[in-house]
C-alpha cells in the first residue's frame, strides 16, 4: 500500500509547506506579583503550537516555523511562529516598551488600546516607530473610533507602515475596519455637515426673533428636531416653535431636509 511516507522527499516537503497557514498568535508578558522583590515577566501565549509541529519529525526539521521572542521575560522561554505571515497579537501591549526587544522582528502586528484623552497617542504613540519592519497593522480600538479621528496619521505619530495597511477595528460597531485616512474623510465629512447645519440656521433666522425668543413661523411644513436642553431630551416640531415646560426657546436644534 502506497503511503505518504513513500514520497520523494522534495514531495514531502512541498506538501509539507502547503499546511502553512497564516495564523494569530497571541504574545504576552505576566506581569510581577505585587510585593515581589524580584521582576518576574514571562513570556505567555494561549495559541496551540502548529499542527505540522505536532505531527512527526520530518515537519519539524523543516524549517517551517521558528523559536521566536525569546528575548523577552526573566525566564527563556519560546513561541513557534512563521514571522513572515503569522499576525503577532501583543495582548495588553499597551506599554509597547516592553516589547522592544522583539519589534524589529514583527512584519504583521496586532494589539489592542485604549485612546481616551489621546493619552495612548501621547505615551505610546511614538513605540510604534520601533516596529521597523512591519508591513501591516491591525489595531483594536476599544473605546471606538472617535478618540483617533484627526489625530490617526499625524506627522508626529508616524505609522511604521503605509497608511493603507493600517486597519482601525471600532468594538462598538461589530468589529468593522477602516483605516485612518478613510477615517478621518468619514469624521471630516461629519463636521462639514454639522456646520451646514450650522450655517442654515444661522442664516435662515431672524437674530432678532432668536433673541427675543420668538416662535419663528415657517413657510412650509418643514420638520425641526428641537434639542430642549432642559429637558434633555429631542422634541419634533413642525408649523412652528414650541415653548418646552419651562416656557423657554432652545435655540440648539437641528434641523433635518
Amino acid at each position: 500500500m502506497f503511503t505518504f511516507s513513500d514520497l520523494p522527499p522534495e514531495i514531502r516537503a512541498l506538501i509539507w509547506k502547503f499546511t502553512v497557514e497564516p495564523r494569530t498568535v497571541k504574545v504576552r508578558l505576566t506581569e510581577t506579583p505585587v510585593g515581589s522583590e524580584e521582576i518576574e515577566n514571562r513570556l505567555v501565549s494561549t495559541t496551540p503550537v502548529p499542527a505540522p509541529l505536532q505531527t512527526c519529525r520530518e515537519a519539524r526539521y523543516l524549517g517551517l516555523y521558528k523559536q521566536a521572542f525569546s528575548e523577552l521575560g526573566t525566564e527563556r522561554r519560546y513561541i513557534w511562529a512563521n514571522l513572515d505571515i503569522d499576525m503577532i497579537f501583543l495582548v495588553g501591549a499597551c506599554n509597547l516598551i516592553s516589547f522592544e526587544a522583539i519589534a524589529p522582528l514583527i512584519k504583521r502586528l496586532k494589539i489592542q488600546v485604549e485612546n481616551e484623552g489621546e493619552m495612548w497617542f501621547q505615551l505610546q504613540g511614538h513605540k510604534i516607530q520601533n516596529f521597523i519592519n512591519v508591513e501591516d497593522i491591525c489595531v483594536i480600538c476599544e473605546d471606538g473610533w472617535y478618540n483617533w479621528a484627526g489625530d490617526s496619521k499625524l506627522s508626529w505619530m508616524s505609522w511604521p507602515c503605509a497608511l493603507e495597511n493600517v486597519l482601525l477595528f471600532n468594538v462598538d460597531e461589530g468589529g468593522r475596519a477602516i483605516n485612518p485616512i478613510e477615517l478621518d474623510k468619514m469624521f471630516e465629512e461629519r463636521w462639514y455637515a454639522r456646520a451646514r447645519v450650522l450655517q442654515y440656521q444661522r442664516d435662515t433666522w431672524p437674530q432678532q426673533e432668536l433673541a427675543d425668543m420668538v416662535p419663528y413661523k415657517l413657510s412650509k411644513e418643514v420638520p425641526i428636531y428641537f434639542s430642549a436642553a432642559s429637558m434633555g431630551s429631542i422634541v419634533a416640531l413642525y408649523s412652528k416653535l414650541k415653548r418646552d415646560i419651562y416656557g423657554q426657546h432652545d435655540i440648539n436644534c437641528y434641523i433635518r431636509p
